[in-house]
Order: structure tokens, then C-alpha cells, then sequence
């Protein structure tokens, strides 16, 4: 199944997700920021899961491996748009 989810925190978030009971595929847009952009490596890491606080532990680190900055929306904020996008 894929669904659409547009999530308005801080920043907007958009979820296009492709999944059945795991996320097969999954586009993260938005007018967040992302510096050093690592969005296709968050994507991956998305691929394969299911949307809990594990995923958005996965994503933090992520994030902090790539020594990278997210402005305007969290790692749990991404979980939360896929959870809405999977039920």
C-alpha cells in the first residue's frame, strides 16, 4: 500500500511511503533542513523497518554519525509521519 502523510511541526514533513507490514520504500521531503544532506542514507534506513522508537533511535544515530544537523523536525518526528502513513 502507499500512502501520503504531510506532518506541520516546526518545519513541514512529507512521508510518500510504499509498505505492507514494513516500509518497502519511503521519500522524506519537507522544508526542513538537513546539513551535511544525508536524506537518501535516512530514506535507506527507513527501508525494511517498522515505525517505533527503535527506528527513531536508528535515525538519532544516523544523524550523529554522519555528524550531521536537522533543523525543524526530529527523528521522532519522521517515525510519527510513517507511523500515521502505516496505519
Amino acid at each position: 500500500m502507499r500512502r501520503s502523510i504531510v506532518l506541520k511541526k516546526e518545519k513541514l514533513l512529507r512521508v510518500d511511503v510504499d509498505y505492507d507490514s514494513v516500509i518497502r520504500s519511503v521519500r522524506i521531503t519537507g522544508d526542513f533542513f538537513l546539513s551535511p544532506n544525508c536524506i537518501v542514507e535516512l530514506e535507506a534506513a527507513c527501508t525494511g523497518a517498522v515505525p517505533n522508537t527503535a527506528l527513531g533511535e536508528k535515525l538519532n544515530r544516523l544523524i550523529i554519525q554522519k555528524s550531521a544537523t536537522l533543523i525543524g523536525i526530529t527523528p521522532a518526528d519522521i517515525v510519527e509521519a510513517l507511523r500515521m502513513a502505516t496505519q
